[in-house]
């Protein structure tokens, strides 16, 4: 089936961590990846509850298809050993302006905070609106896609902090008020078409001062476990 669109961004690591304790872990796995060619990648993925062989083509200029298919724990345990790379994750949902969610923290030796944003097909990403609270948008930087982290390490990108605007967006969310105030705040017209210039100039604003403090590399096989 086709892969569902989604927008990436960065996240501030102490607004992650205090969603995490507001809404807890919502699930836990590993991802192993294996070598492949561009237009077709397989990867193993391990949770709490299921284990999946993953298969992912891409045929031309067309939009990439994923398939997944259920295996016997053990079976996936032993694809795991034999994995290029591999890379561990907690993911935590919430609601940020009326949609639902997820942080994820890439478990490595320097953990990094993600926030996922899926669009059901058919549904225009661009009218998503990001909260101050969320960091640089890294949507069309593969750099930051789930297999270049686990193959490749982390990229040369700073790390966003949080400042004063970006803490009251977050708590209006956590509150469950950060909606309303966006709906109230903005003209329709403004709702409808967000140009992309404005959506990358909003998600930067959350950055805060120390925005030039670039992350330390990290190595993707200490994945797996919390520094």
């Amino acid at each position: 089936m086709a892969m569902k669109s989604a927008r990436r961004f960065l996240v501030s690591p102490a607004l992650a961590r205090l969603a995490r304790k507001e809404r807890g872990i919502s699930d836990r796995s590993v991802i192993g990846y294996f070598q492949g060619q561009s237009d077709r990648q397989q990867a193993v993925e391990i949770g709490q509850q299921s284990s999946t062989l993953v298969l992912i083509t891409k045929d031309g200029d067309g939009p990439a298809t994923e398939e997944r298919f259920d295996v016997p724990r053990r079976h996936a345990e032993a694809l795991l050993e034999s994995c290029a790379a591999r890379i561990g994750f907690e993911r935590t949902r919430m609601d940020a302006g009326g949609r639902m969610v997820q942080i994820t923290r890439l478990l490595t030796s320097q953990p990094v905070e993600l926030i996922d944003v899926e669009f059901a097909e058919g549904e225009d990403p661009s009218r998503f609106w990001p909260p101050a609270w969320f960091g640089p948008e890294v949507t069309d930087d593969q750099t930051w896609s789930d297999r270049a982290l686990a193959m490749e390490g982390l990229p040369s990108k700073a790390t966003p902090q949080a400042n004063e605007t970006a803490l009251s967006a977050f708590l209006d969310d956590i509150e469950g008020i950060g909606a309303l105030q966006r709906f109230t705040q903005r003209e329709p017209a403004e709702r409808k078409t967000v140009p992309a210039s404005e959506r990358k100039a909003a998600a930067a604003a959350a950055a805060g001062p120390n925005a030039n403090v670039v992350a330390a590399p990290f190595t993707p096989r200490a994945a797996g476990g919390e520094a």
